[in-house]
């Protein structure tokens, strides 16, 4: 079985597998977007609160074979979806001088 990734993030995702060796994901389509809704909530102390739920998104049912390159807020939105990875930004990504990720060393998945 082919498997195939299809980057539905608005930018380019690079991975780096080694010091040689790169694979780039361009953008395809339209990117993930989550909508919210905001619902006021039990204030902390003098500040008020509201609690994000997720009503909905233009995310596309699952393929087999095929895994979405998606933002991490999209992947912790929906746990459910085991076809979704995301950049793993954290300390094993790549940054050049002025801290900006150039690339990353592997994906985050549910």
């Amino acid at each position: 079985m082919n498997t195939e990734i299809r980057n539905l993030t608005p930018h380019a995702i690079t991975l780096i597998i080694n010091e040689n060796t790169t694979v780039t994901f361009p953008p395809q389509g339209e990117p993930i977007r989550l909508e919210q809704e905001q619902k006021e909530t039990i204030s902390v102390g003098d500040f008020p609160c509201v609690a994000n739920f997720v009503t909905g998104s233009n995310l596309p049912p699952e393929e087999e074979g095929v895994y979405l390159l998606v933002s991490s807020m999209v992947l912790n939105a929906f746990p459910h979806r085991l076809d979704l990875i995301a950049p793993d930004t954290g300390p094993t990504a790549t940054r050049n001088e002025k801290g900006h990720i150039i690339g990353v060393s592997r994906f985050v998945r549910n």
